[in-house]
């Protein structure tokens, strides 16, 4: 049955996405990810090797909110579903993502403010480095897909799939 408040073709297609009860953004986040699943392989090596991915949001929280002590933890840790579940695995190098904080206090210079950083961080996409993620098959993990002791030793967390800067 077609959703009342949409054309069919669209209320269609999203339940046979298995979509339909979710929320816009998070619709629209899953049937992405159901797209760039289709190109996945092993996280860095996949399908679509070779591309670069920057994930640009706005949070209404501080940005101390998201620091190593933060009540939300790291923002790179909070978006690790996208940026490694999604991005890496599937090939494609995940920037550090842009994130505007206390967007919801934000003044029109404020938002000038970002719009300009968003702006030079887009045009920095070509040579931005990106998030060192392990490979999967690169030897750092054993055959269950557990980092070897060796690296990271003491430290837990989704911190660990990192490799350490150079």
């Amino acid at each position: 049955m077609a959703c009342p408040h949409r054309p069919a073709e669209r209320g269609d297609a999203r339940r046979r996405a298995g979509t339909g009860g979710l929320p816009g953004p998070a619709r629209q986040g899953a049937v992405s990810a159901a797209a760039i699943g289709r190109h996945r392989s092993h996280s860095g090596v996949g399908g679509l090797a070779g591309r670069r991915a920057l994930v640009a949001t706005s949070v209404g929280a501080r940005e101390s909110g998201f620091g190593p002590r933060g009540v939300h933890g790291s923002v790179e840790e909070v978006l690790f579903p996208v940026l490694h579940g999604t991005l890496w695995y599937t090939g494609i190098a995940a920037l550090p993502p842009f994130v505007v904080y206390g967007a919801d206090r934000t003044t029109e210079a404020d938002s000038a403010e970002h719009a300009a950083a968003l702006r030079a961080r887009l045009r920095a996409l070509p040579t931005a480095e990106p998030i060192p993620y392990r490979h999967e098959n690169g030897g750092d993990y054993d055959d269950g897909l557990v980092l070897r002791p060796r690296f990271a030793p003491g430290r837990s967390g989704l911190g660990v799939h990192t490799r350490p800067a150079p």
